[in-house]
């Protein structure tokens, strides 16, 4: 038999086995154990997601553990960094009634706001200057992101895992400086030693809180002594 009939032979099996390896179906391929979910899907029985290893800070819990106790509050909120006055809020639950400063006044021409938390609502009234009030029942609606500001209870979430950093004196009331950070900025809380509430909150884009760039403060805070009819609007009569 000579070499091309032998070879001949050899090369049609070869060319058998790899048709019959292409046909075959991939059944018994398995995706590997860590292979990613895909962005925005929902993670295949073998995916472990990803879990975020945080602990809460027991000294930081201690401190918001009356949080509880408050059904309502006030205060007069100032921006920062420039710390400039604006108007008083009083909140009870999903509702909220802001009083405006005069510059407010004068240009709206509304002198309380009525906030509805939940449905994200604004409505103005001329109330207090009755003088100048032909009808203080008239609505008047407003934009509800021109006057909801960062609440205090909103940051207690975040601070649960902050650290303690000190303590001192506010606005005449005994504070414990908090201090975490979220994504790039880093937030620094003076907490209320009772109640636990925030009473300034500032916003840096440095470790050492040199340069703040946001936060507000939360001045004149009173707890619990606002009722529900004074946080919607009654009708004048």
């Amino acid at each position: 038999m000579g070499r091309l009939e032998l070879i001949l032979p050899a090369t049609l099996v070869l060319i058998a086995l790899l048709v019959a390896c292409a046909q075959q179906p991939a059944t018994d391929l398995q995706p590997a154990k860590d292979t990613p979910a895909p962005v925005g899907g929902t993670p295949g029985p073998d995916v472990v997601e990803a879990k975020t290893d945080l602990t809460p800070n027991p000294a930081v819990i201690k401190l918001l553990e009356n949080n509880g106790q408050v059904k309502s509050y006030w205060f007069a909120v100032a921006d920062l960094p420039d710390e400039r006055g604006g108007p008083f809020y009083s909140v009870m639950g999903s509702k909220a009634r802001v009083e405006p400063t005069i510059e407010q006044v004068t240009t709206l021409g509304v002198d309380v706001v009525f906030l509805d938390l939940d449905a994200k609502t604004a409505t103005g009234y001329c109330i207090i200057g009755k003088s100048k009030c032909p009808d203080p029942n008239k609505q008047i609606p407003l934009s509800f992101d021109d006057w909801v500001v960062p609440l205090p209870p909103s940051y207690i979430e975040d601070l649960k895992y902050g650290e303690v950093i000190g303590s001192s004196t506010f606005l005449k009331r005994q504070v414990t400086h908090v201090k975490y950070h979220k994504g790039d900025l880093y937030y620094e809380a003076y907490l209320e030693n009772y109640y636990g509430y925030p009473l300034r909150v500032a916003i840096s884009d440095s470790q050492d809180m040199s340069n703040v760039i946001g936060g507000y403060e939360y001045r004149s805070m009173a707890f619990n002594s606002i009722k529900d009819t004074d946080v919607v609007h009654q009708e004048v009569k």
